[in-house]
């Protein structure tokens, strides 16, 4: 009888809510395979050698500036005046923007491998540097032709493609490692993913018949979405500068072992933050829709914040407490960095997470301006704080966490007073 009553509620929770429970899933499916392939990796690579891979894969993620959050001004703009019509166009903006990401890709690999000869002396890696990089474009590539998606309001098949890349990644990563590989299963599993998931989601769109290039409509979309991507630039810039450069100022000062130590304690504490990341995603577009409602719109974020507050805080009390047991278990003691490090490591991660989510509210409201400048204030105060700190990563984790904690405080106040006018 329980099992009845389980498998109705959760039947009811699906059918009600079908773009939170593929978040969920994937969630779930991405969890679990990132905690079973990293055993695997070590297994099959030697530890130092995928510190090397982390420290270059952190050097490419910076570029991940160059979304930005042009994919949330998409999936907005097309949400609030959605014509079936116009998919072609939606997918000739998204081809041009990927022209832009190419060019600065081209750019930046010169940049970066000068970069890996002089801090970290990993000339020998430009070619997994390569394959870093059209993964990421890969990525952007899927998460453009995912905001077309979800604007559309078929953010549940959207889902469903990455799902479906999730798992090819893992059985192509397995295999590649069986197989001799090495490191460069780690790229290859990750293009594969993207790619798929790309193929998958422009065959959802089913463009029937595109039609010819509409200048005048493709030039509106790009005279809406150029200022505010120009506004939120250099706070893109400066958050992915900030986040990235801890594990580089890591493997620069303590070495790339050391790093795979940190990765894999944070790898738990890592994984609450996700959770808090897809909980974001589901509020944009559900918060899009409450605009025009004020009063609806005021009671969903301050029951959405309050829960947020109350589950970061159970998450930096209790589980630093379980992440050494976990570890243990997981790929053995020598890993874990300890207890009073998970701690701290725990209040990091959740301070900022609660910062970024309350910036995540301003955008939804398509509110860009003052946000922006405050993302871009705040993450080069951080940025300077790494720097200044990088040969004490307790010392930088620390002011990071107050950086975050005084701005979540500005964004609070600023929201109360939008809401007052």
């Amino acid at each position: 009888m329980g099992v009845k009553i389980l498998k109705m509620l959760l039947k009811k929770l699906v059918s009600s809510n079908k773009y939170a429970a593929s978040v969920y899933s994937l969630l779930a499916i991405d969890s679990l395979l990132t905690f079973v392939s990293i055993p695997l990796i070590l297994t099959y690579v030697a530890t130092a050698v995928y510190g090397d891979w982390l420290i270059i894969f952190a050097l490419v993620a910076i570029l991940a500036f160059m979304d930005c959050g042009i994919a949330g001004i998409l999936t907005g703009k097309i949400r609030s005046n959605y014509n079936s019509d116009d998919v072609s166009q939606f997918i000739y903006v998204v081809i041009l923007i990927l022209v832009g990401y190419i060019s600065v890709s081209v750019i930046a690999y010169s940049g970066f491998v000068y970069l890996l000869d002089a801090l970290f002396k990993l000339v020998d890696f430009r070619d997994l540097l390569l394959l870093a990089l059209i993964s990421l474009f890969l990525q952007l590539a899927s998460n453009l032709s995912e905001s077309i998606l979800v604007g559309a309001g078929r953010e549940y098949e959207a889902k469903l493609a990455v799902i479906a890349g999730a798992i090819v990644q893992f059985g192509l990563l397995a295999i590649c490692l069986h197989q001799g590989v090495g490191i460069y299963s780690l790229p290859i599993s990750l293009i594969c993913r993207h790619m798929l998931v790309l193929i998958l989601q422009f065959r959802m769109l089913k463009v029937v018949e595109f039609k010819s290039f509409d200048k005048a409509f493709v030039g509106s979309m790009f005279r809406d979405i150029v200022p505010i991507a120009r506004i939120n630039l250099f706070g893109k810039l400066a958050s992915s500068t900030s986040t990235n450069i801890v594990p580089l100022a890591i493997g620069y000062f303590w070495g790339s072992t050391f790093l795979v130590n940190f990765n894999i304690t944070a790898k738990l504490l890592l994984l609450a933050q996700t959770i808090i990341d897809r909980l974001n995603s589901i509020m944009l577009p559900r918060i899009i829709d409450l605009r025009k409602n004020q009063g609806s719109l005021n009671q969903y974020v301050s029951h959405y914040f309050r829960r947020l507050a109350l589950g970061l805080t159970l998450c930096i009390c209790f589980l630093p407490v379980f992440n050494h047991a976990f570890v243990s278990i997981w790929v053995g003691d020598e890993f874990f960095l300890g207890i009073s490090f998970s701690f701290i490591l725990a209040l990091h991660l959740y301070s900022a997470s609660f910062s970024n989510s309350l910036s995540y509210l301003f955008i939804a409201v398509q509110y860009f301006g003052w946000p922006a400048k405050m993302v871009m204030i705040e993450n080069f105060i951080k940025l300077f704080c790494v720097i200044v700190m990088s040969y004490s990563v307790i010392g930088f984790l620390l002011s990071t966490s107050v950086v975050s904690v005084f701005f979540s405080r500005r964004y609070l106040r600023k929201w109360r007073k939008i809401l007052e006018t």
